[in-house]
């Protein structure tokens, strides 16, 4: 894995949710790893095809209609298609040392999110940034909903945690990390 150097501060919390809550989190999460996948197929294509990758910007307009991300708040959208346009600048920039001979592996191009064994979907994280999408204190973290899910459970998902803000033991089974 490749390094650039820059490093920002992460809380990292241990969320103590309910069964309704864990199953909104997994709507969450899947809807992550769907837009995550459709931007990744995307530049994967652009890739193949010998096209120049989108940039974020481009990606940002290109996916604005797309269900994938429609079924987001627009900040935990864009938090996505960040992520997913930082693995490719990463890849790129571990090409780069593979060729100066500063890397041994040819480095891989990023992957989808899913299983390889089933196939399903799998989500690594529900990247929360904008200060407006969550609050967090030493007992609880709340986050903004999707659209479609505010019906049932409100304007926001309100979870127990375990443990200060800082604290980075025993992060099972469900983590949720932020950066502000």
């Amino acid at each position: 894995m490749c390094y650039n150097g820059s490093m920002k501060r992460t809380n990292v919390v241990r969320i103590l949710p309910d069964k309704q809550q864990e199953r909104v989190l997994e709507i969450i999460g899947d809807r992550c790893a769907a837009l995550y996948n459709a931007v990744t197929y995307r530049c994967r294509q652009a890739f193949f095809k010998g096209e120049p990758v989108p940039s974020y910007e481009a990606l940002c307009s290109e996916f604005k209609e797309h269900p994938a991300y429609k079924a987001l708040p627009a900040h935990i959208g864009q938090e996505v298609i960040k992520k997913a346009r930082k693995a490719w600048n990463s890849y790129f920039a571990c090409l780069r040392l593979y060729r100066k001979g500063k890397l041994e592996k040819l480095p891989h191009i990023p992957r989808y999110w899913k299983d390889r064994r089933t196939g399903k979907r799998i989500f690594r994280v529900i990247p929360v940034k904008a200060p407006t999408s969550y609050s967090l204190d030493a007992r609880c973290l709340s986050l903004t909903l999707p659209q479609d899910l505010r019906k049932r459970q409100g304007d926001r998902l309100v979870l127990r945690t375990k443990g200060s803000c800082a604290s980075t033991a025993n992060l099972r089974p469900w983590n949720s990390s932020t950066t502000p």
